[in-house]
C-alpha cells in the first residue's frame, strides 16, 4: 500500500482506502490542526459561512440565557479564580496607566544620564502594585540605552 508523510507531524502513515487523497495522519492533534486550517480558510473565502459562524454563539446565548449564572453558582472555585485573575489584570492596567508613556521616557533619560546607580533601587509602591513590573520596566529601559559593553545592569532584588 502507498505510504505518505503527514503534513503536520511528518510521520509516515498509510492513507485510508476510503480516502485515497488523505494527506494528514489519524493522530488527534494532526486532525485538530487540519480541521482548524479548513475552518480558517472557509471563513476567509465564504462570507455566508463567516456570518453563520458569527451568528451561532448569539443564537446559543439567546436559547440559554441563564447558563453562565448557573455555571457560576455550581463552580464557586472557578469564580474565585477568575476574580483573583481579574484583580491582577486590573492592578497591572492601573500601573500601566499610572506610569504611562511619559514615565517610561523619563526613566530612559535617567538611565541614559546614569542617574541610577549600578544597582537600581526598587520603588516599593510600584513593586506592591505590579509585583515586579517596575523592575522589568527599569531593566528594559536600561537595556535599550546602555552601550553594548555594559548591557547587563545588576538590579536590586525585591525583599
Amino acid at each position: 500500500m502507498v505510504e505518505r508523510r503527514c503534513r503536520y507531524c511528518e510521520r509516515i502513515f498509510q492513507p485510508s482506502k476510503y480516502q485515497p487523497g488523505q494527506s494528514v495522519c489519524s493522530d488527534p492533534g494532526c486532525q485538530r490542526r487540519r480541521r482548524a486550517e479548513y475552518h480558517r480558510q472557509k471563513i476567509a473565502a465564504d462570507p455566508e459561512y463567516r456570518q453563520v459562524c458569527l451568528d451561532s454563539p448569539q443564537k446559543w446565548r439567546s436559547r440559554n440565557p441563564d447558563y453562565w449564572r448557573r455555571y457560576r453558582e455550581q463552580h464557586p472555585a472557578a469564580v474565585e479564580g477568575n476574580r483573583q485573575q481579574q484583580h491582577v489584570r486590573d492592578q497591572k492596567r492601573r500601573l500601566r496607566d499610572l506610569l504611562g508613556n511619559s514615565f517610561y521616557h523619563l526613566l530612559r533619560q535617567c538611565v541614559r544620564r546614569q542617574v541610577f546607580p549600578r544597582s537600581v533601587p526598587v520603588c516599593s509602591r510600584a513593586e506592591q502594585l505590579a509585583g515586579g513590573v517596575f523592575l522589568r520596566i527599569v531593566s528594559l529601559a536600561a537595556r535599550r540605552v546602555a552601550p553594548k559593553s555594559s548591557r547587563r545592569i545588576p538590579l536590586a532584588s525585591s525583599p
